[in-house]
């Protein structure tokens, strides 16, 4: 079961499931306007169930996990933007939180036992600007909503583990990852969107925090280890591989202006240009530690930020004069698994 399914890394985590052979159950939100990706690879192509309804409908919700029995959960379905995070505080917190105490208690109250893998974010941690890497251990904090509802996340977490779920034999995790890009993505307020909404448009792109440093990642990166967590989750020995995890990538964080410089070498389109200064507080940088998932899970990043990019502009390119690109996103996973 994957939920947010018609979401950006939750549509390419089912196309994935679906290349495996997996039968999935998908339950989401309906896809909007900017579901680019579901509504250009996935819609039309799922195997198994489809529900659109809202996580915090305990009542479906629970029927949806009843029918599936899944074996895997992968819960993505969030509010994920920091920007919104401020302009709706109350729904952020009801999906990311409540929602994630919904999806638990449902499995609780069904009698299900999936393993489970909860996707937060790296945003999780008390940010204090410094230049080490974040590691599992490290403290939880936020300041704005996102982050904020993102830490209560992986606190509920290790509470439903701990309170009910070692006794009912369900192995849960979450799994925190970088600033994922990638083909499909044209989600509000993230850069690369912005970039292509700008070079559809021929307009400039106004840049608010040119020197902000992000852990910049393909989104198969993080999924692929999602995956193989999954499968230990699942496993004889599940229990030991209970907990956080951080999927990080290759090199050292990018600023945007970098970020963009490379970009635009690639597209050979300049739009970028110094905007007014952010309004609300962002990190300005952030690194994670994968330490832990390289030598437990023998879980290595593949792609430098230059193919990251190469292999996202590639995606919009073909997206621009096709919209079957379901066959064009299994052909990215099949020479990620083969070259990387």
């Amino acid at each position: 079961m994957v939920s947010g399914h018609t979401g950006f890394k939750g549509g390419w985590l089912s196309v994935w499931l679906k290349h495996l052979g997996a039968k999935v159950t998908g339950y989401s939100l309906a896809p909007s306007g900017l579901s680019e990706f579901y509504k250009k690879a996935v819609q039309g192509n799922y195997i198994g169930r489809e529900v659109y309804a809202d996580l915090n409908d305990f009542k479906k919700l629970s029927q949806v996990i009843e029918a599936a029995d899944p074996e895997v959960i992968f819960h993505l379905a969030a509010q994920p933007l920091v920007r919104e995070s401020y302009n709706k505080p109350r729904y952020t917190f009801e999906t990311n939180v409540m929602g994630v105490v919904n999806l638990f208690e449902a499995v609780r109250q069904t009698g299900t036992t999936p393993a489970i893998v909860n996707v937060t974010t790296d945003k999780v941690y008390k940010n204090n600007e410094w230049v080490w890497a974040y590691r599992e251990n490290d403290l939880l904090g936020g300041r704005d909503p996102y982050s904020a509802s993102k830490a209560c996340s992986e606190l509920v977490t290790e509470c439903f583990s701990k309170a009910f779920f070692e006794d009912m034999g369900i192995n849960l995790a979450t799994v925190r990852a970088g600033n994922v890009i990638g083909g499909g993505d044209m989600s509000w307020d993230r850069l690369i969107p912005d970039y292509f909404r700008a070079l559809i448009e021929n307009r400039k792109l106004k840049i608010r925090n040119p020197g902000a440093t992000r852990p910049w990642q393909y989104v198969l990166e993080p999924i692929f280890g999602y995956l193989l967590l999954a499968e230990k989750l699942a496993g004889d020995t599940g229990n030991d591989w209970v907990g956080p995890w951080n999927f990080g990538p290759l090199g050292n964080p990018l600023p945007v202006s970098d970020l963009l410089n490379l970009l635009e070498n690639i597209t050979g389109v300049a739009l970028s240009e110094l905007g007014d200064r952010e309004d609300v507080h962002e990190a300005s940088n952030l690194r994670l530690d994968s330490t832990k998932s390289r030598e437990l899970l023998d879980w290595e990043p593949k792609l430098d930020i230059e193919t990251s990019l190469r292999w996202t502009v590639d995606w919009f390119n073909r997206s621009r004069v096709s919209d079957d690109m379901y066959a064009f996103s299994v052909a990215q996973i099949s020479n990620y698994m083969r070259d990387g």
